[in-house]
């Protein structure tokens, strides 16, 4: 018996350890299980344009921007019939549909494939 590595294994070592330094070297290194967004160095970058108002193009779209009119008019409401610390439980509800709506509708479509 001996403790030597087989030539299998010397050649799957030598191809891990050519992997890792191309990583490290900075190559555009695709995994085979991950879809890469990365842009090769040899193609010139974009800059990021300005996005445009978002549309009404899907049913979720438009609920959301219902239930913010809906949030704000019933703040508005609570502020004059009542006072403001009433109106900012409304307020912070609102805040907090807003920054869902920032994590449900960010996403550039451009940009999913």
């Amino acid at each position: 018996m001996t403790d030597r590595p087989s030539a299998d294994e010397i050649e799957q070592w030598q191809e891990r350890n050519r992997y890792a330094r191309e990583v490290i070297a900075g190559k555009d290194v695709q995994l085979s299980h991950r879809v890469s967004n990365v842009v090769p160095s040899s193609q010139p970058r974009s800059l990021p344009s300005l996005r445009s108002a978002p549309s009404l193009g899907s049913p979720a779209r438009a609920g959301y921007l219902l239930a913010i009119v809906a949030i704000i008019l019933a703040s508005v409401a609570l502020y004059a019939l009542l006072d403001f610390e009433s109106a900012s439980v409304a307020l912070f509800i609102l805040s907090l549909v807003l920054m869902a709506g920032w994590f449900v509708f960010s996403k550039d479509p451009s940009s999913v494939k």
